[in-house]
Order: C-alpha cells, then structure tokens, then sequence
C-alpha cells in the first residue's frame, strides 16, 4: 500500500465507494476525512479495491475502516497479506466488525467505542418536532422565532468572509469564557479549511440566521448519499436564546425534506451533548469500535 494525504480530486471515485459500505459513518464521509487530515494526520491509499485510511486519535496511530463493498471482500486475503500483527483498527462499525468477528473471532481483540457511536435520527421527525419527546426542541426553536426578527437563508459564496468572521468571533468568545481545549482548536482549524474551499466542496448545504443583519448562527451539513445527510458544524451566538436549535430545525424544514435520514455524529463522551442528542429521540445509531488485529 502506497499511503498520502486525501485529494480533492478524488472525490468522485471516493464517494462511489463510500456509498457502497453496508454503514455510512460519520468520520469516515469524504468532507471528515480531507478537513480533518492535518490535525488526525491523515493518509489513505487504494488497494485491492477498497480505500484504506490511517488516522492519528487520541494519540494513538489507527486505521480507520476500509471503504468499498464489504460483503464481496476476501477479507482473509486481504488482512493477512497487508495487514501487521498488532495493527489498531478504529471507528469500525457494527456490521463491518460482525463481519470480521465471524472470521477472525480468535484473532481480533474487540472494544466498544461508546462515545463515537452515530446517532441516527427520521429527519421528518425533527422538522415536526411532533409528541412529548421532542416538546423541549420545540420550546427552544419557538423561543427564539418569537422573540427576534430573524432571516434564514442559504450560504452563498458571498457570504463566506462573514461566516469566516462570525467563526473567529465566536473562538474568541469561548477563549474569553476559558472554554478552549486542543480539541475545540484542531476542530476550528477544520472549520476555517472548510469555509476556506467553500467553491471547491460538493454534495454540502449550508445556512445561516441574521438578526438585524447580523449574523448569529450558520450550520453546515453534508449529502453521505440519497437519502442520508450529515451534521457537520453548527455554530451559534450563545446570547440569543434557542439560536442553536432554531437554526438545525429551518435547515432541516426548508433545505433538507428531501432526505429522509439524519447522521448526528457521535456525542464524543461529553455528558451534555449526550444528552442533548437523546433528547432529540433517535432511532437508532452506528455503534462503533476498537480492533486490535493480532494477525
């Protein structure tokens, strides 16, 4: 295996095979793995037609899950030719690990990934916001139409130099609050390589909410296919009560109907987001995990 960065030309070639994968996981997708490849460090190379990524997390060098048909891989062939003894494996997904384990079962060591499994939600359901469930997002989304005069609309290029802005301001705010962690700079470094290639990316939505002309929330999120779309940042001003979920809700009901599945990502064993996710009422997730392959 030949190993380099991901290329932005590749994308074509690369979501064809990333649509094949039985699981659609969130890190995996072309936009996670290119915006996130100086901070995890990240290489892929193509072989024995599957893309094969190795990703720096948490410190520790792993690789993340083979992207291409799973079910028509020899995967004896493949591991035991080109794969080291004692190589970590990441973010695998359950059907992909299930696959292995059936093979490999005394050759694997398996550990649960909690914390990075995807919260799966029916985006129907969040542009309701119909029953008990989901009564809170209800309160904060019509908390905040009510009680600004906002405008909701669609990101354009022109718009990038203040969205640019309004991400450096709301950095700013949470270094002021000493709410800032490596974690919370590296994905802000992602964010400004994002709006950075903004004419370059595809298969991306994004908008943003103004108040009095000013901007106060922008998300952005990501086609995986047909019918799946992706989270990928939201950002928003704290001071304008219920901005955040005001602003995934008009995103969902006016740009995304189309689509019937939304990837919230996973919660990343911060309590709170945990949470937060839960209370949306999720139909299920993309449980993860850790695979040490012993050879």
């Amino acid at each position: 295996m030949e190993f380099r960065k991901p290329r932005m030309d590749e994308y074509e070639k690369y979501t064809d095979y990333y649509k094949q994968c039985m699981q659609l996981c969130a890190e995996s997708s072309f936009l996670a793995l290119w915006s996130y490849e100086e901070e995890m460090l990240v290489e892929r190379a193509f072989y024995s037609d599957l893309f094969w990524h190795k990703a720096t997390w948490r410190d520790k060098r792993l690789w993340m899950p083979p992207i291409g048909e799973w079910d028509r891989t020899d995967w004896e062939e493949i591991l035991t030719s080109v794969v080291p003894p004692g190589t970590l494996f990441g973010f695998i997904p359950e059907f992909l690990a299930n696959r292995w384990s059936k093979s490999f079962a005394d050759r694997l060591q398996v550990e649960e990934m909690r914390d990075e499994w995807d919260y799966i939600y029916h985006l129907q359901d969040q542009i309701t916001l119909e029953g008990q469930a989901l009564k809170n997002m209800r309160h904060s989304c019509r908390k905040f139409t009510t009680s600004y005069p906002y405008t909701f609309s669609q990101i354009t290029s022109d718009d990038i130099p203040a969205i640019i802005n309004f991400q450096l301001q709301w950095m700013e705010s949470n270094q002021n609050q000493g709410k800032v962690n490596d974690e919370l700079l590296a994905e802000h470094r992602t964010v400004l390589k994002v709006l950075n290639h903004w004419e370059q990316l595809q298969k991306v939505h994004g908008a943003k909410l103004t108040v009095e002309n000013e901007i106060v929330a922008y998300v952005i999120v990501e086609e995986l296919d047909d019918y799946i779309v992706s989270g990928h940042i939201l950002k928003g001003n704290y001071n304008y009560k219920g901005v955040y979920q005001a602003m995934q809700h008009l995103l969902y009901k006016n740009q995304l109907e189309q689509f019937p599945i939304l990837n919230a990502w996973g919660d990343g064993g911060c309590a709170g987001l945990r949470q937060a996710k839960l209370n949306l009422n999720p139909i299920g997730y993309i449980k993860k995990y850790l695979i040490t392959w012993k050879g």
